[in-house]
């Protein structure tokens, strides 16, 4: 993996360096198994949920759904989609035309 990284890295010119780079002018470093394995940890972090899970769990059996739920949001604000009015009327009537329509 990491030589495949690192002969695409190679076979670029500044033309083709994503934007940052082009910002920065810079090239990019060459790739290491290091940088590979703190992406496989990144992922499986983002993956496993957030961090909160057991305390809120512990909260959740101390406080009951009701008052739980009531204090706390399902999901935190970070994680909210930001969606203006507008392009969600657009969405539902995009739904009206395709396969979503005829399964719901």
């Amino acid at each position: 993996y990491v030589d495949g990284v690192n002969t695409a890295f190679a076979e670029w010119s500044p033309a083709d360096y994503p934007l940052e780079y082009k910002l920065l002018n810079v090239p990019p470093e060459p790739w290491t198994i290091k940088k590979t394995i703190m992406i496989v940890k990144m992922m499986a972090n983002d993956l496993a949920g957030r961090g909160s899970d057991i305390p809120a769990t512990n909260m959740l059996e101390v406080l009951g759904n009701d008052l739980f739920f009531s204090i706390y949001d399902e999901h935190e604000d970070i994680e909210t989609p930001v969606i203006l009015d507008e392009y969600l009327s657009k969405a539902a009537s995009m739904r009206k035309d395709t396969i979503w329509a005829a399964i719901n």
